[in-house]
């Protein structure tokens, strides 16, 4: 996922079963621009290039990807 040096993004944190509750704290402790979803194993947060890294190699997580909007065509 790269990004420009410093430019932080909204990304999904998708989580390993039962690894919620700890990827949670990991991303508490980086910042406070994050929410939970309890239907789904994953959290968004807003990162920095060099935390994104950091979940993206951590082996709690399942995958990280960009949070971007989406839309449908009729």
């Amino acid at each position: 996922m790269k990004s420009s040096f410093g430019e932080s993004r909204s990304v999904i944190i998708r989580v390993k079963a039962g690894r919620k509750a700890a990827v949670t704290n990991k991303v508490s402790r980086r910042t406070s621009h994050f929410h939970v979803h309890r239907l789904i194993n994953a959290v968004t947060a807003r990162l920095s290039p060099r935390e994104i890294r950091e979940f993206e190699n951590d082996p709690d997580v399942e995958s990280v990807s960009i949070n971007a909007d989406v839309t449908a065509l009729a």
